[in-house]
């Protein structure tokens, strides 16, 4: 009796143990998906940056934010007109407007267009010091 009390009590301690271990690696990688999916939409929206840049010449502006990648701004001729630079857009189907962890996206240009920061206060929010998930423009203002 004593004895089946003490492989019950092990095979408890075992399965409770397990069971924390299972949770706090589907908590690790729960949190490693959320950065992956963060680091690929930071990406995918810089190469869609360089594309806007491509054909305009310049990076969406502060007012025209990252909305100008799937619609075309207001500032842009019609289809037909002629100009040297021009929107043909979209450069993305649909422009992801929040991080995983339901923050915004955070868009900056400088240099009148000449360059851009895109980042995520990444799982910390705002209150995080944390700023790993940042992207900036490829071209440094000197180079255009």
């Amino acid at each position: 009796m004593i004895t089946a009390a003490g492989v019950l009590t092990t095979v408890v301690a075992v399965s409770i143990t397990l069971n924390l271990l299972a949770g706090h690696r589907q908590r690790v990688a729960k949190a490693m998906a959320r950065e992956d999916a963060a680091w690929r939409d930071l990406n995918t929206l810089a190469d869609a940056l360089e594309r806007f840049r491509g054909d305009v010449a310049r990076y969406p502006t502060n007012e025209e934010g990252l909305r100008s990648l799937a619609r075309r701004p207001a500032a842009f001729p019609p289809d037909g007109a002629e100009q040297a630079t021009y929107w043909f857009g979209p450069y993305m189907e649909n422009v992801p407007e929040v991080d995983p962890w339901g923050n915004d996206y955070l868009y900056t240009t400088t240099d009148g267009g000449g360059s851009f920061e895109l980042f995520s206060y990444g799982p910390g929010g705002e209150t995080s010091s944390d700023s790993r998930f940042r992207v900036a423009s490829r071209v440094a203002a000197t180079d255009r």
